[in-house]
């Protein structure tokens, strides 16, 4: 499952979007943060302020240069969680899509995210929760059950089973 594919790590590399490739495309990276608790994978999920449940990350801002620096500041913004960049496993896998109204000031632009893996332990200490109003660890069907978007689904299914 979720570490076979970790020892992929190599294949994937890192990832080439910075912010001089930009243009009319809002990129974004996404981390799928696990853990292994009792020889069962758990996953982080976190519940947005609209209603939505949704692995943390989101768009690159001005200040970012990379999608790991983009996930990285993040992490810390949502959860409270300081990440060294490395620990990011770039999986490869890109989602493609247009906005829709959920987020009404980006509603019908172009849209590039990009899925990362993030080992936990399970004791870290999560906090701040800007824009989150819960969050949880879930089994693989129960956050196939919580993602709002299909694309977002198959992407997770993927990115946990090696596929």
């Amino acid at each position: 499952m979720v570490e076979r594919f970790l020892a992929k790590e190599e294949v994937a590399g890192s990832n080439p979007v910075s912010r001089s490739k930009m243009n009319d495309v809002i990129y974004g990276a996404l981390a799928i943060p696990y853990k292994i608790d009792s020889s069962e994978t758990k996953f982080l999920l976190l519940k947005h302020v609209k209603g939505y449940w949704t692995f943390p990350g989101g768009g690159m801002d001005e200040g970012d240069n990379t999608l790991e620096e983009t996930l990285t500041r993040e992490l810390k913004e949502e959860i409270g969680l300081n990440v060294n960049k490395e620990a990011l496993i770039n999986t490869g896998l890109i989602n493609h899509f247009v906005y829709d109204n959920v987020k009404p000031e980006r509603a019908g632009k172009k849209g590039e995210t990009h899925f990362y893996l993030l080992k936990l332990t399970g004791s870290e200490n999560l906090g701040s929760w800007d824009k989150i109003v819960d969050h949880g660890w879930f089994t693989r069907q129960e956050i196939i059950n919580l993602l709002p978007y299909k694309d977002e689904r198959e992407i997770f299914s993927k990115a946990v089973t090696n596929s």
